[in-house]
């Protein structure tokens, strides 16, 4: 019998069978009866008991399981139409959002090269901020070191006029007196050469030469304290001037603290500001006794802690007397 419509399907005629005995025939009544109650069961459950035995009500019920079936097909397409644009919608929407992070990545990239473009370019303008600010406290100490120059000759000079004085006072004397008188003319002649002498020696002042390490220094030159950080240092009054008063300042950043240089005989100064940017720690030795020109004069030893780890530091020094310009020596150590 088929499962949907309770038509029997027709199949092969059966084969003969012998005759049932009375047990076989109750057991194959019992077994129709069984069936048959199932099926009732079926059909009422289904709701359709009082069609069981009407063909046009069976084929009712028929219509109706498959408009059933139907209308359940049209919702499970309906839903999975509805699943796929939702699909589209949130595609589109992902597209969407997928062009607008490529477009943050690229107005992005822009800003950043911008913004590499400007860090190099104040970088840069740093950098010729610091050279021209440096070439103007070179010039600026030139000129102070020219013009303490001047003011040491100018105190050489203060003493002419006076000098002058008497001598024009000497030479009217004795023009007035006794303008024949051999005798003071040529001890005027000797006062005026005297003086000539004196005046030509103050003219003159005292030239050094600087050595650290047996190295003569000339600006920029470079010294290696790789194998020892002692820096021996020595003055030669290169002139044939006495120099008194000899004077060397010793200059370093302000990274190089005062605890990292053993400077034993130098005093250690205030700081000296060159600019903003660049102050500077500053030691100063003083001789306690003339120089004579032609003689080294050797100058207490500095030494550089091994605490430093820079690998290079630009220093400098200064060195003058009481009757010479300030000579200035840049250099740069390494370790």
């Amino acid at each position: 019998m088929d499962s949907e419509t309770g038509d029997k399907i027709p199949g092969p005629s059966p084969s003969p069978s012998p005759p049932k005995q009375p047990d076989e025939q109750r057991t194959v009544s019992v077994g129709k009866e069984c069936r048959r109650k199932v099926m009732e069961l079926f059909w009422s459950t289904c709701g359709l008991d009082a069609m069981a035995n009407d063909h046009d009500a069976h084929e009712e019920a028929v219509k109706k399981a498959t408009l059933l079936r139907l209308l359940l097909v049209i919702a499970l397409l309906a839903f999975v139409a509805g699943c796929w644009l939702r699909g589209c919608v949130a595609s589109s929407e992902i597209e969407s959002l997928n062009n607008t992070s490529r477009s943050n990545s690229v107005v992005l990239e822009v800003y950043k090269n911008e913004n590499a473009d400007l860090s190099s370019k104040v970088i840069s303008a740093k950098i010729e901020n610091n050279e021209n600010m440096r070439r103007k406290d070179a010039e600026i100490s030139k000129v102070t070191s020219e013009l303490l120059t001047t003011q040491q000759r100018l105190t050489s000079f203060e003493s002419l006029p006076a000098n002058i004085l008497n001598l024009y006072t000497n030479t009217a004397n004795l023009f007035l007196n006794e303008p024949t008188n051999r005798a003071q003319l040529a001890s005027l002649l000797l006062s005026v050469q005297s003086f000539t002498n004196a005046v030509s020696e103050l003219s003159k002042s005292p030239l050094f030469d600087l050595y650290i390490n047996d190295v003569r220094l000339t600006n920029g030159t470079v010294i290696s304290l790789h194998e020892s950080r002692l820096l021996k240092i020595q003055a030669l009054n290169s002139s044939d001037i006495t120099a008194r008063g000899l004077s060397i300042s010793f200059l370093c950043p302000s990274a190089l603290d005062k605890t990292n240089v053993i400077a034993n005989g130098w005093d250690f100064m205030p700081q000296i500001p060159e600019n903003p940017s660049n102050i500077r720690n500053h030691w100063l030795w003083t001789a306690s006794r003339t120089a004579p020109g032609g003689i080294t004069y050797n100058i207490d030893s500095l030494e550089i802690s091994t605490n430093v780890s820079f690998p290079v530091i630009r220093v400098g020094f200064k060195l003058w007397s009481d009757s010479s310009r300030i000579q200035a020596f840049d250099l740069v150590l390494t370790f």
